[in-house]
């Protein structure tokens, strides 16, 4: 499968083929930091959607999750007991109310009879990068959550063990993040930017940043045509007008 192009798969583009030069993955926050604001300074009007990971330490009292702002619909629950994490099931006959219950005898599968799950998507959580997460299905048997869409949060069921919830949902684009995604035609010029850029920080290499900042500007005005012009359709409506022809 194609990976995802989104902000974290460009930056960790760049890194890769500047890793001659000294650039490691140890680089990434600042260099997705400048590929950030790449994305809300040049590519003023875009709102691309993303895949967003919630690291959530869940309230005792009221077991509550609230949906941020750019929330828009989730795609997994989970819940992290040491270093696994499992997949939680909904259950719409949870009954939405307070009051802490917890509940420490944890019903798991035996790690040997695990043969499922799904990947969460990778993400920072208190300024440390995680990789993409396998939650291991069937592992709670007693324990639930219910989505309540009207008020916009998630209730985790009253049972709820010592740990914490993983929410992996669909964004709006609003909060621009490394799972924001980015115009197809924009990804040549968005990693030639990054390497420039990582070309003019270098005092060893700042000899190449001229031409790499050529290549970034011949790349964005490909893409800017690509976006911006006219399709084959609209093209050949135009020229049959101009013809006298009826348009198709």
């Amino acid at each position: 499968m194609e990976p995802v192009k989104n902000i974290t798969y460009v930056t960790m583009s760049a890194i890769s083929r500047m890793k001659n030069f000294g650039y490691t993955t140890s680089d990434y926050e600042w260099i997705e930091q400048l590929a950030i604001e790449f994305y809300q300074e040049k590519l003023r009007g875009y709102e691309m959607p993303s895949v967003v990971v919630d690291y959530v330490t869940v309230n005792a009292n009221t077991r509550i999750w609230p949906m941020p702002s750019d929330f828009i619909r989730y795609t997994k629950v989970g819940y992290k007991i040491g270093n696994r994490v499992w997949t939680l099931g909904i259950d719409n006959t949870i009954a939405l109310s307070t009051g802490p219950e917890i509940c420490n005898d944890i019903q798991t599968a035996e790690s040997g009879a695990i043969g499922s799950g799904f990947w969460i998507a990778e993400g920072f959580y208190n300024g440390t990068y995680y990789g993409p997460l396998y939650t291991a299905g069937g592992g709670f048997n007693i324990n639930y959550y219910r989505v309540n869409e009207a008020e916009r949060y998630i209730q985790f069921v009253e049972a709820l063990p010592t740990g914490q919830a993983v929410v992996e949902y669909l964004s709006s684009g609003r909060n621009v993040n490394g799972g924001t995604l980015v115009p197809v035609a924009y990804v040549e010029a968005f990693r030639n930017y990054l390497i420039w850029q990582m070309c003019e920080l270098k005092p060893e290499i700042v000899s190449m940043a001229k031409d790499k900042e050529r290549q970034y500007k011949d790349t964005l005005w490909d893409a800017n045509i690509l976006v911006k012009g006219p399709t084959m359709d609209e093209a050949m409506d135009t020229i049959y007008a101009a013809c006298g022809f009826n348009i198709r």
